[in-house]
């Protein structure tokens, strides 16, 4: 038995059957490793293709809460600008106004002050008129 055993181990003389049987046993093994390698790189690339999904799509995230941020800050600097121009319409506006209301009390206080020099002079010519009569 031990015989037979270290002659199977060994392989000095094995029957022709038996060396067809072994042949065949050997191929499918390695056509089995072959499968399994397949099987392996397929898995690999499809995680791999899986964690490229994941990190496409959180560099998509990013991409989108940068733009988004752009977005809201050139929003609120064109809020701003359009703030300051309108308040500066305003404030144009209101020096506008508060100078022609200014131009108009220019005038009518020179106008007052031509009636009230021509009062005056009035008063005066009456005053010198009354006077020259008592002299």
């Amino acid at each position: 038995m031990k015989w037979m055993e270290k002659q199977q181990i060994e392989r000095v003389h094995v029957s022709r059957k038996r060396m067809i049987f072994e042949m065949w046993r050997h191929t499918l093994q390695r056509e089995k490793a072959f499968a399994f390698a397949v099987k392996n790189v397929m898995e690999k690339s499809l995680f791999k293709e899986g964690f490229d999904q994941i990190c496409y799509y959180n560099r998509d995230e990013a991409y989108t809460n940068i733009v988004h941020r752009v977005l809201k800050k050139f929003s609120l600097r064109s809020a701003r600008i359009n703030q300051s121009d309108s308040f500066n319409k305003w404030k144009m506006f209101g020096l506008s106004k508060v100078d022609s209301h200014k131009n108009e009390v220019e005038a009518e206080f020179r106008q007052k002050s031509a009636e009230f020099e021509a009062f005056v002079d009035k008063v005066k010519e009456t005053n010198n008129a009354r006077c020259f009569k008592y002299f």
